[in-house]
């Protein structure tokens, strides 16, 4: 003769990872890819407009790209007898923008200057 089933016992501890398995079989190989297209771009380096910031002031430079470019990298340079803050150094997606504070304190100081410049791109991907 069999007893009645007695109550259900408590959760167990987990248990510890196991140990790693082996690697698998390498794989086929796929089918060829198509051959891709030759980008056939044009650059154009474009110099922007000059701007001068005096003592506590800000000022801003920009270079525009020909129409139907793109921005693709950009930047500035910088010139004047003080410390300077870039505030911005940004694409504009038609074109780059430079932004800059004269951080000099002393009103009889001279200006710090600023020149955009930035590179365009077009062009069509050949297939």
């Amino acid at each position: 003769m069999k007893g009645d089933t007695g109550p259900k016992g408590d959760k167990g501890d987990k248990g510890g990872t196991g140990a790693r398995g082996p690697q698998g079989e390498q794989g086929e190989r796929g089918p060829k890819g198509e051959p891709g297209g030759a980008a056939a771009l044009k650059l154009t380096f474009v110099r922007g407009s000059r701007a001068a910031a005096y003592p506590g002031r800000e000022a801003k430079a920009q270079a525009s790209c020909p129409s139907n470019q793109i921005a693709v990298s950009g930047g500035y340079i910088g010139a004047g007898t003080g410390p300077m803050s870039v505030l911005t150094n940004a694409s504009t997606g038609s074109g780059w923008v430079v932004e800059i504070q004269n951080n000099n304190t002393d009103q009889q100081s001279g200006h710090v200057e600023v020149e955009a410049w930035v590179y365009c791109a077009s062009g069509e991907v050949d297939k």
